[in-house]
């Protein structure tokens, strides 16, 4: 049965129906991820939908209808166009890539306000901030720990031993879920060596709450070396490459 629903939502794709409607993912704190038809939204005199974009938080309403079918909008109102993100590139890849995480791990219509929190914290600290690459770390590695996917860093995934923090390099595997110790690195065929620096960085900003996270400084060279580790980590839970963002 339909219903009328109005809520907060982040629009985080958006594709064409028709050639004057357009299908928008949106993601709720109430509802999860939805999608919602927009008809006559590339209409010049749309009166039914402000402008649709992706990367929006909106206040929407909308006729709710059963799972096999498409929600119906009716309504939309800019809460946040996110401005800045739009006017640095490098800030809007760092954000992209963070709807990408959302699209691709995110089932549609499971209720998670911790992770629409986290998203929208790490939006505005994106905004606000000049380091968008630590931003996006913290929002990867706190997404994986909401999503019960956070790998073990701080010990080893085998034998809990305890990160051997006076080796140079670290072995990781994906599909183990953690770092490996070096008794145990010899018995796992599928693993990446990185700088011990990279797990101690990682497991500092998954275990250390703190809001102004742009303020932490990857020492030179470990940033790729995250980056790389992350990348090869969220195509093993995802199931297949994720873009690479630098």
């Amino acid at each position: 049965m339909s219903q009328y629903v109005k809520t907060t939502a982040l629009s985080i794709n958006r594709y064409d129906y028709s050639e004057t409607s357009q299908v928008v993912k949106f993601f709720s704190p109430e509802l999860g991820a939805f999608n919602a038809l927009a008809k006559g939204a590339k209409r010049d005199k749309n009166t039914i939908v402000c402008p649709l974009d992706i990367l929006h938080l909106y206040e929407i309403t909308f006729i709710r209808k059963p799972s096999e079918c498409l929600n119906i909008l009716t309504g939309s109102e800019i809460i946040n166009p996110f401005l800045p993100i739009r006017q640095d590139i490098e800030k809007f890849n760092a954000s992209s890539r963070m709807l990408l995480l959302i699209n691709e791990l995110l089932p549609f219509h499971a209720k998670n306000s911790e992770v629409f929190e986290l998203c929208l914290n790490a939006l505005a600290n994106i905004c606000l901030g000049s380091k968008p690459q630590i931003d996006l770390l913290y929002f990867e590695l706190h997404l994986l720990r909401l999503l019960g996917h956070v790998p073990q860093i701080s010990s080893c995934v085998m034998c809990n031993e305890p990160l051997e923090t006076q080796f140079a390099r670290t072995n990781f595997s994906a599909s183990s879920g953690g770092i490996l110790c070096r008794d145990c690195a010899g018995k796992i065929p599928e693993k990446l060596e990185a700088p011990t620096g990279v797990f101690t960085v990682l497991d500092t900003m998954l275990n250390k709450r703190i809001t102004k996270f742009y303020r932490i400084v990857l020492a030179g060279g470990l940033h790729p070396e995250t980056r790389r580790i992350l990348n090869y980590y969220f195509s093993y839970v995802i199931e297949k490459p994720v873009c690479n963002y630098a």
